[in-house]
């Protein structure tokens, strides 16, 4: 048995609804879709919602995403912003006339956690919470918030970690959901797709609500990100593919069933593709403008 083999075999003995749920992924991504839309509508979920959001991680953002989100007003979309606090700082101006336009800031800690190469092609990242000690992440946190506080003039509700796809364990979040609760804030949106896939599109399993963003559905385990679809390194996924995904979304939100698609993007990997605006303005009567609406979009009925 090859070395790869023996750790997917000793993933599945160490947990193996996560080992089921990844081999569905593959065999069967239909069935995984279905599971989520039941658990959408089991969690309470009123209506179809779409809520897009903002990972601002470097300064090509700041100067591009006045006009990303100018475009977006002009088809009925609102986006929600997760800036860290020091990038806050360098565009305040820039994020506070877009807070003056109605938009929700979450927090999303303080110190940068992205850069770009000089050809501005290639996005370095930096400052992974699991390579932390819990000291410096709760450091992150409360600078994070301070810097809304400062820069947009409200406290922020929620937050989002930066680079959450590697702080994803039982023992990360329930730590994260702790110092949270200790701001007072109401929410998280840290967790991959296979969190929404296991417990729905909102759940309080780890203490405040987390809403966990969406999976593809070809791929429900994969996220629906701009950097995936059109910086990763090597990436065998291409704009194309993000434009099937996201029709499907909308489809799915056309039945009118119980449905969320909560994904995000970086305003510096879209603000030149014309077809992602036209993508989002085809959910654009679905679109929830801040997570303290969305969380009105639920019942009592979350999954602990």
């Amino acid at each position: 048995m090859s070395s790869r083999l023996t750790e997917i075999f000793k993933a599945g003995l160490n947990n193996p609804v996560n080992f089921g749920l990844h081999a569905l992924s593959k065999v069967a991504p239909a069935k995984l879709t279905q599971r989520y839309l039941s658990l959408c509508e089991q969690s309470g979920l009123k209506r179809p919602a779409f809520l897009l959001s903002f990972d601002c991680d470097t300064k090509k953002d700041i100067r591009v995403v006045r006009d990303v989100h100018n475009r977006l007003a002009d088809i009925g979309v609102t986006p929600v912003y997760a800036v860290p606090g020091q990038l806050l700082e360098a565009g305040a101006e820039v994020y506070r006339d877009i807070a003056d336009q109605g938009a929700e800031f979450i927090n999303h800690g303080y110190f940068e956690h992205s850069h770009l190469s000089a050809d501005e092609m290639i996005y370095e990242s930096s400052y992974f919470y699991d390579e932390l000690t819990p000291e410096k992440i709760r450091e992150d946190i409360l600078l994070g918030d301070k810097a809304v506080k400062d820069i947009i003039g409200t406290a922020p509700k929620g937050f989002r970690t930066p680079h959450f796809g590697t702080f994803q364990s039982k023992t990360d979040l329930a730590f994260l959901h702790d110092v949270l609760t200790e701001l007072g804030y109401n929410f998280s949106t840290s967790t991959a797709p296979s969190a929404g896939i296991k417990w729905g599109p909102a759940s309080k399993r780890f203490g405040l609500t987390e809403f966990p963003v969406t999976g593809c559905p070809s791929a429900p385990f994969r996220i629906l990100d701009s950097w995936s679809f059109r910086y990763a390194p090597g990436r065998k996924l291409n704009e194309n593919d993000y434009l099937e995904q996201t029709a499907v979304m909308k489809s799915l939100l056309d039945r009118g069933a119980p449905y969320l698609v909560n994904i995000y993007a970086d305003p510096s990997q879209i603000y030149d593709w014309d077809d992602f605006f036209t993508a989002m303005g085809t959910m654009a009567r679905y679109n929830v403008a801040s997570y303290g609406e969305l969380l009105e979009l639920f019942s009592n009925r979350q999954r602990t």
